[in-house]
Order: C-alpha cells, then structure tokens, then sequence
C-alpha cells in the first residue's frame, strides 16, 4: 500500500487552501485553518508538520461535508449543536482517528512494531508525531489487535 503523503492530497482535493509554517500559533496550537489558510506552527518537525497537516485536511473535507448536508444548513446547526468552525475534544479526537488511520497503515504499525516498543522511535520510523501514533493505537479496532497479535506473536508489551 501507498504511504499516505497530505501535502499530495492538499494539492489534489483543496488546491485553493495554502499552507503558512512562517509563524508561531497561539495557546499551544500546533495548527489551524483560516479562510484558505492552514497553518502550522513553525516549530514543528517534519513528522509534526505531516501529523498535523492531516489533522487539518480532515477538518476541511468534514466542513466541506456540513456544507452539502442535505437541508442546506450546516449538520451541526441543524442539530442544534454549536456553530461550524467550533470543535469540541470528541470532534478533535474523531478527527485525529482519522488522520491516524491514513498516515499509519497496519502493515507499517506492524512492521515497526517489530524493532521496537518505544513509541517515540515507532512514531520517528513512521513518520508522524508521537500524539498521531497514540491516536491510532487507541483507535485499533479488536480485529486489527488480534492480527498485530497474531503477526507478532506476543500480546500486551507495547504501552504508551
């Protein structure tokens, strides 16, 4: 399987958005969208700079998703829930489940898995930040346990 590459993904499905790294971001942010901006934070490594890039394009194909719902009104307006733009921990922690299913393959975790149980060096192997690597372990599904189980034969030795 292709490694997922955001930037080739931006380019593709969100040609108008450009991407800032110049600047710092406020509160601890490590990116954001702003009109047809995304911004990184300029301190961020390559790994972080993938990590939160894909963060952020899920935010946009989810936006762009609350616009087309079929009464015309935001989905999140028409539930009656806060305003388009706002996102609460469960819509960030949804939105990073995804981006970690596409940066991170099972087959890669797996391989990974296979030199080491540090996370840090798992996620450096992969590619992504560690907090990218810990949302797609929590985000394994039963089955995909089983089989990293089963391909590695142990159970239970890699932790955060």
């Amino acid at each position: 399987m292709a490694v997922y590459d955001p930037w080739s993904h931006l380019r593709r499905c969100f040609p108008e958005m450009r991407v800032i790294v110049a600047h710092p971001l406020p509160d601890g942010q490590l990116g954001g969208i702003a009109g047809r901006r995304i911004w990184l934070h300029r301190d961020l490594d390559e790994a972080g700079r993938r990590s939160t890039l894909a963060h952020e394009i899920v935010h946009l194909e989810r936006m762009r998703a609350q616009r087309r719902s079929p009464s015309g009104r935001p989905a999140s307006a028409a539930a009656g829930e806060r305003p388009e733009g706002w996102c609460d921990r469960r819509e960030e922690r949804r939105v990073d489940a995804i981006a970690a299913r596409r940066l991170i393959d099972l087959d890669r975790l797996v391989d990974a898995l296979r030199w080491s149980r540090d996370r840090y060096e798992i996620a450096a192997d992969l590619g992504v930040d560690p907090e990218m690597l810990a949302a797609r372990w929590h985000g394994l599904g039963a089955d995909e346990r089983g089989e990293i189980e089963r391909r590695l034969e142990l159970s239970g030795k890699f932790h955060e």
